[in-house]
């Protein structure tokens, strides 16, 4: 077929009866995963919806869950409080302990990402959920405070 006749083709500009040979001539490549309008593999466009929701939610998880995890003193109780994983009315996982009970606060330095934090009561038991997420961003700031109010904890720098 020569070229001038393909474009007129393409465009349409032939009679209904010349059109139909004209389509006959021109080489089809039918994919196996295409459908009768001629959409190619139109399964994947709910599959890529789904996922991307997934991922979607999860990551908007996350932001709802991140400022629902912390520590403080609770003012009636004097106890160290910390919590994470706070999910609407959920308490998530959480934990305390009255200062006095605690023996030592272990930091293990990591060349990426976030430093490990453990805290360990007199007995020498690690507390559960007490990790790097419950306190503030600056761990040194924070384990100071700790010390100089409690002078009997223990801080252990593992390098």
């Amino acid at each position: 077929m020569n070229e001038a006749r393909e474009q007129i083709c393409v465009r349409g500009e032939l009679p209904s009866s010349a059109l139909a040979s004209c389509l006959e001539e021109r080489p089809s490549i039918p994919p196996d995963n295409c459908n009768s309008s001629g959409e190619c593999a139109p399964w994947l466009v709910p599959l890529a919806f789904v996922v991307g929701a997934v991922f979607g939610l999860g990551g908007f998880a996350q932001l709802l869950a991140n400022p629902r995890r912390g520590s403080r003193i609770d003012p009636e109780t004097g106890a160290l409080t910390w919590w994470q994983n706070r999910v609407g009315k959920s308490d998530g996982d959480s934990g305390h302990i009255a200062p006095s009970d605690i023996g030592s606060i272990r930091i293990v330095k990591q060349s990426e990402g976030s430093d490990e934090v453990h805290l360990y009561d007199l007995k020498g038991n690690r507390q559960f959920y007490f990790d790097e997420e419950v306190i503030p961003h600056d761990q040194d700031r924070w384990t100071k405070a700790m010390t100089d109010r409690w002078p009997h904890i223990e801080v252990t720098i593992v390098e």
